[in-house]
């Protein structure tokens, strides 16, 4: 259809500047659009035939090549059915297979993980008793740290206590006095 339209315009294009071409230039206007409007008349129905003729040929080439596509796509057709029908026998014949295969394998893990739980409960306990001695470790170390910085805090604190009574700050001296160090 595209092409009857197309020739059918450049046709009538074709016959109607031919017309004009030939025209007489002295000729009344009345005639000389007459036979501009027979050309191009003439011209748009050639080109419509020629359009026509090319839109058959166009028509029929595609209907050959869907006939080949298709006589290919029936040639293959029993190939695919089969290697479908052997994909789903061979699904069938390996399901029982790999569900047996996963089932021992769901055991073997079941085994494995009552065969560590006493290696993990060991590990937990002596977790246990190091994080124990590392708190008791802690707390001496902190009560040791601790009685280190009192007596410096004491030392300190007298050592500020005779320079404020050297300097001449006697309430200075009284507050250090004062300090339960």
């Amino acid at each position: 259809m595209k092409r009857l339209v197309v020739c059918a315009l450049i046709g009538g294009g074709i016959g109607a500047g031919a017309a004009f071409a030939r025209s007489d230039p002295t000729a009344g206007e009345s005639e000389s659009s007459e036979g501009l409007k027979n050309a191009a008349l003439s011209g748009a129905a050639g080109g419509a035939f020629i359009g026509f003729v090319l839109d058959r040929r166009a028509k029929r080439k595609r209907k050959q090549e869907n006939a080949r596509l298709l006589g290919y796509a029936e040639k293959a057709r029993p190939r695919v059915d089969a290697a479908v029908e052997a994909a789903f026998t061979a699904a069938e014949f390996a399901l029982p297979i790999i569900e047996a295969k996963a089932g021992a394998a769901r055991e073997r893990a079941k085994e494995r993980a009552i065969e560590a739980r006493p290696k993990v409960e060991h590990v937990a306990e002596v977790a246990r008793e190091k994080a124990a001695d590392a708190g008791s470790v802690a707390r001496e170390r902190a009560a040791e740290a601790a009685i280190h910085a009192k007596h410096v805090a004491a030392e300190r604190a007298e050592v500020a206590k005779r320079k404020a009574k050297k300097s001449g700050h006697p309430k200075a001296a009284k507050a250090l006095d004062l300090l339960p160090v």
